[in-house]
C-alpha cells in the first residue's frame, strides 16, 4: 500500500505533530507499506531554514520514508499577514511540486492546521487518485478567532469556514485529535487511530478486489 503524508511540520523540527506523524510514517514502513512525506523546509520554531536545507527542492530518507521538502516563507511573526505568508507559501509550493513528484497512492493523509493545506490536499488527492484522510489536530478558524488572529464574521473568517466545510465534505475520513465535538455532530469525524484505520480500509479494498475477480484467493494469502 502506498501512503502519502502532507504536512507543513516534520522532523528535524520538534513538536507534537512532528513526533506523531514521523511515528506514523515509521510504523507504516515497518509493516511493509511505501510512505512518502511531502513537507516544508524545516524552519519551526526559529523562523529560519535549518542549516543543510534550503533551495527549491530537497529529498531525503528518514525512518524508511521518502521525504520531499518544498520551499516555505520562514517567519516568527505572529500577525495575520505573517502567518498567511508562511502558510500559503508552503501550500502553493507543495501543490505545484507535488503535482509532478508524487506517485499514485491509496491514501493521502493531510495534517491541519494550517487549514489552507486542506485545499492542497484536495488537489493532490485528485491528482494521485488517493482517498484523503483529513487529520484535524486543532479546529480552525475557531482557534484563530480565539487567539485574535482573525475577527469573527470577517471576510477571512468566512473564507476559512467555507474551506473547512469543503475539506470535511470531500475527505474520505476526517480524523480529530482534539476534544471538541462539533465535527462529530456533523457526522464527519472518525475517532479511529490512523494505523488500524488504514489497515482495515486496505483489507476491505483488497477483499473487494478479490471478490470482483472471482474470489479465488483471500487477500491475506489464504483461500476462502
Amino acid at each position: 500500500m502506498r501512503v502519502t503524508i502532507l504536512t507543513q511540520y516534520y522532523p528535524p523540527e520538534i513538536g507534537a505533530p512532528q513526533a506523531r506523524l514521523s511515528e506514523l510514517a515509521s510504523a507504516l514502513v515497518r509493516r511493509g507499506h511505501e510512505v512518502t512525506v511531502l513537507t516544508a523546509m524545516p524552519s519551526y520554531p526559529v523562523g529560519k531554514i535549518y542549516p543543510g536545507y534550503g533551495g527549491f527542492l530537497s529529498q531525503e530518507r528518514r525512518g524508511g520514508a521518502r521525504v520531499i521538502r518544498t520551499p516555505i516563507f520562514p517567519t516568527q511573526r505572529a500577525d495575520f499577514l505573517g502567518r498567511l505568508a508562511n502558510y500559503f507559501s508552503f501550500a502553493c509550493s507543495a501543490g505545484i511540486l507535488g503535482t509532478f513528484l508524487l506517485r499514485r497512492c491509496e491514501y493521502l493523509i493531510v495534517e491541519s492546521p494550517p487549514l489552507f493545506l486542506g485545499f492542497t490536499g484536495l488537489w493532490l488527492s485528485w491528482r494521485t487518485r488517493a482517498a484523503m484522510v483529513f487529520n484535524v489536530s486543532d479546529l480552525w478558524p475557531e482557534t484563530a478567532v480565539r487567539l485574535g488572529v482573525v475577527r469573527a464574521g470577517s471576510l477571512g473568517h468566512r473564507i476559512a469556514a467555507w474551506l473547512e466545510g469543503l475539506c470535511y465534505r470531500h475527505a474520505a475520513v476526517v480524523k480529530r485529535s482534539d476534544q471538541d465535538d462539533r465535527g462529530e455532530r456533523r457526522g464527519a469525524v472518525s475517532r479511529v487511530p490512523h494505523l488500524p484505520l488504514l489497515q482495515r480500509r486496505e483489507h476491505a479494498r483488497l477483499s473487494s478486489r478479490a471478490a470482483h475477480r472471482g474470489g479465488a484467493r483471500d487477500p491475506r494469502g489464504g483461500r476462502p
